[in-house]
């Protein structure tokens, strides 16, 4: 299996960059059986491979895009809308003319016939279709490489004279995990890591700094309201050792809890992120003020990834019912706040200190609102636990 790139040990490498050393298959493959149809049919079957539905899809997933739940749902979009950027890269790399031999480990991914059919129709038909496999199969598993990744075509990837079959093993736990549950997020992340670099991240990661870079996730620097729920951010950025980002406590139900106060400090704080130390390859995340208590990162990712959204409609405002609060009461209060039974609607709150917000607030029922039907914020989330309703300013 080696023999198709120059790669050192170690080396890391853009989307397009593996797109297109990976196109040196294909070429030696097109020496045999030239010709632009040729060349079509076999990017076809690429394309095929990478859709999220069909007879030759890798990742049938196209249904959890309708019927899944909100992690399931994201990384069906997310693996179809790499898929397809995969094969644009493909059809528009430069196709080089070399020979290359190698022993390629039959995969099992389905042909569309009219592939098939070119690569068997000559005499050195076995070198061939160990040549296309390999192409394939080190596009699948780019495609499954850069799934956890929102900004996918940013990240570098860890790879080696064999491309990226170092990440066989942990793409299949993947993958069984994705497909019969819907996935933990530190699963997502231990993906993520596996992908870019030789650390290992432990469970309860929701993020990572290694040589070439950081992955959190995308609501940190995004929207709460319109970022992915459980992808990451890449950033070339590495200032510091490698670690796994953690939540300073792991359950979050052992934390003090304390209903906010009526009234109190009105000051509205602003937030930093610092970062702290937790020994052995393991760092916290803090979001910081100078009028309000510090709210753990990792926290505050829990709460947006368990929240509910109420987003769209038409204008209806509240009706009165239920008690109101300021983004400053919540955040002031020591510990987790729990609020009694019944909907509370904590109004106006700017958008960068919602992620703060949800760090603060027992993540059993909170609903993000966008401030238009209120119908939908009040009928969101559980019946049960008290719901609290957040409205993004």
């Amino acid at each position: 299996m080696t023999g198709w790139n120059n790669w050192a040990t170690g080396a890391s490498v853009t989307a397009t960059d593996f797109v297109r050393s990976a196109g040196g298959l294909i070429g030696a493959v097109l020496v045999h059986v030239p010709g632009e149809q040729v060349r079509k049919d076999l990017l076809a079957g690429l394309a095929a491979s990478l859709a999220t539905a069909g007879r030759e899809s890798v990742l049938g997933v196209e249904h959890f895009e309708r019927t899944g739940d909100d992690r399931r749902r994201e990384l069906a979009r997310q693996a179809r809308v790499i898929g397809s950027g995969i094969t644009t890269l493909a059809e528009k790399s430069a196709v080089p003319v070399c020979g290359v031999v190698l022993r390629s480990n039959c995969e099992g991914h389905l042909w569309t016939p009219a592939a098939a059919a070119h690569l068997a129709r000559t005499p050195n038909a076995p070198v061939l279709m160990q040549l296309y496999n390999e192409w394939l199969h080190q596009l699948v598993l780019l495609r499954d490489a850069l799934l956890p990744f929102h900004n996918w075509e940013q990240v570098r990837l860890r790879v080696d004279e064999h491309g990226l079959r170092r990440i066989e093993d942990p793409r299949r736990a993947f993958l069984t995990d994705y497909l019969t549950r819907s996935p933990r997020h530190d699963v997502v992340v231990q993906l993520a890591a596996w992908a870019v670099s030789e650390f290992r991240v432990p469970q309860r990661a929701y993020g990572f700094r290694v040589e070439d870079g950081t992955a959190l996730p995308s609501v940190v620097t995004g929207s709460p309201l319109h970022s992915p729920r459980g992808l990451l951010d890449w950033s070339d950025a590495a200032d510091g050792e490698p670690t796994a980002f953690v939540p300073v406590v792991d359950d979050y139900l052992a934390i003090p809890t304390a209903e906010p106060a009526s009234s109190g400090r009105q000051r509205q704080p602003e937030y930093m992120l610092v970062e702290t130390g937790g020994g052995a390859g393991r760092s916290r995340l803090t979001l910081r003020s100078d009028h309000a208590p510090d709210v753990d990162l990792g926290q505050a990712l829990r709460g947006h990834r368990y929240a509910y959204l109420a987003v769209g409609g038409e204008p209806h405002t509240p009706d009165g019912s239920g008690s109101q609060y300021t983004a400053p009461q919540v955040l002031a209060t020591d510990g987790l706040v729990d609020f009694p039974s019944g909907t509370h609607l904590i109004d106006d709150v700017p958008d960068r200190q919602v992620l703060a917000l949800l760090g603060k607030i027992v993540p059993h029922n909170i609903v993000l609102w966008d401030g238009r039907d209120w119908t939908r914020a009040a009928g969101a989330g559980k019946a049960g636990p008290p719901r609290v309703v957040v409205r993004v300013a």
